[in-house]
Formats: structure tokens, sequence, C-alpha cells
């Protein structure tokens, strides 16, 4: 790049930073769903209203009636970590649109 005289900007846009996707994108993926692990555990620990940890905690203390209210905020809790590793992969796709398949010769 610096042959074809170009600036930082340009060798950042147009060789460093889609050769970085790849290996960002699995990073972004764990990190979105472990966010939300740190999140329910830091409302749990916290004890803050409103959060999925606090309706776990709650849900534990009435759980001798009625079980399924705590695997259902375990549940929603799993859901919202997926929801954000498929915002990642949604944004993988939208990223790796132009950059050419591999061929298997």
């Amino acid at each position: 790049m610096e042959s074809y005289a170009s600036t930082w900007r340009q060798t950042l846009t147009k060789l460093r930073f889609p050769a970085a996707v790849p290996y960002m994108v699995p990073a972004f993926k764990l990190g979105a769903s472990g966010s939300v692990v740190g999140v329910v555990v830091a409302e749990i620990s916290t004890g803050l209203k409103g959060g999925i940890g606090r309706l776990i905690i709650e849900y534990a203390r009435e759980a001798t009636g009625d079980p399924a209210k705590v695997f259902t905020a375990v549940f929603g809790a799993a859901a919202l970590g997926l929801t954000m590793a498929g915002f990642v992969a949604i944004s993988d796709v939208l990223l790796m649109r132009n950059r050419p398949k591999e061929t298997t010769t």
C-alpha cells in the first residue's frame, strides 16, 4: 500500500480492517454472550431491581411452589445471550459479503 502512496486511513479501511474481521468476529461472539453472563451475575450479587439476575433471586425464593418461574428467567438470560451472538453473526455476514470465497482444490 505504501507503493501506491496510500494514506494510513486508506490502508486501514481497505487492507488492515478487512483482513482482521475473520479474527475479530469469534471474539465478538464470545464477548457478546459473556457480557450477558456478566450482567446477570452482577445483578445477582448487587441485587439491582428490574434485571434478569434479580428475577432469578426472587423466583428462587418462591421456587417451592412453581419451579418453572426460575427456569423462565434462566432461559430468558440464555435467549438474550443467543440474541446478542446472533447480532454479531449478522454483522459478520454484512461485513464479509464482498470478501472472496475460499476455494478448495
